[in-house]
Parts: C-alpha cells; structure tokens; sequence
C-alpha cells in the first residue's frame, strides 16, 4: 500500500518546501503553522485521504495520482474516471480504486502519466497564457516516477 511518507519529499520538492515561520492571522494573532500541521491538515487530511491512497497499491500510483490532484484539483480524479471507463464525477470511490488495483500496474500508470501531459498540452493551447508554464509543469509530471511494487 501507498504511504503518505513516500508522497511528502515530491511535494516538498515542488512546492519549494516548508518555511517555519508565524503567520498574522485576520485577527491580529500570529500563529505558528508547523511542518506536522502542513501534513496532518493539508496534505494527509486534505489529498492523501481525499484520494483514499492509502488503499492503493502502487506508491506511483498514488504520487500520481495525489500530484495532480494538488495541482489541478478534481479535474484529475475525472480525467482518470474516464481513462477508467466508469461514471466522471470527480469523486474517488472504492470502486475507482479497486479497478486500479485490478489494473496492470506499471501499464495505468504511464496511461495516467501520459494523459496528464496531454491535459497541460491541452490546457496550453486553450489559455494561451499558461504556454510560460507548460515546461515546468511537464517537468512535474515527469519527476513522478514508476517505482515497481
């Protein structure tokens, strides 16, 4: 199974990692936001357990998977409904994740890899102004790595 500890070094890496720091909050009380509040609420409570990838097998599935979420929102649970073949509603069901568990692993991987890059393509051509983007988010998408179970 996917763990969550394997997923944080690639976020970090491409959120430019953690600054310790107090925030001013509205009304006017500085908090200290910790590394651990980062994960438990944001990443793990937020991503991880949104997109249930500690019930998917493949840890690059899940990076995948929990990367494009981060960046792009539910628009990638649907695009990966619908290279599934099921109903795109944008909701990760146990369903979703048991046809990729059932799935040949290495092969739904580079298929949610390459349908990934075609989405940024995509995006690129329709909003124009994302084309100063494009080459770091597809250097993203491809920093996420197979890595065999």
């Amino acid at each position: 199974m996917a763990k969550l500890e394997n997923f944080m070094p690639l976020i970090e890496k491409w959120e430019g990692g953690y600054v310790n720091k107090y925030y001013e909050m509205k009304d006017g009380i500085s908090r200290k936001i910790t590394k651990e509040d980062l994960n438990v609420c944001v990443v793990r409570d937020r991503l991880w357990n949104y997109c249930k990838c500690d019930m998917i097998n493949s840890q690059a599935i899940a990076n995948i998977l929990a990367d494009w979420v981060w960046a792009n929102g539910i628009v990638a649970i649907e695009q990966i409904q619908v290279l599934l073949g099921i109903k795109a509603n944008g909701v990760m069901s146990k369903k979703m994740v048991e046809i990729m568990n059932n799935a040949p692993q290495r092969d739904l991987f580079l298929r949610i890899k390459s349908v990934r890059t075609y989405y940024v393509e995509s995006m690129c051509v329709e909003y124009p102004a994302y084309l100063c983007f494009q080459k770091e988010w597809l250097r993203r998408v491809d920093a996420v790595k197979w890595i065999p179970i």
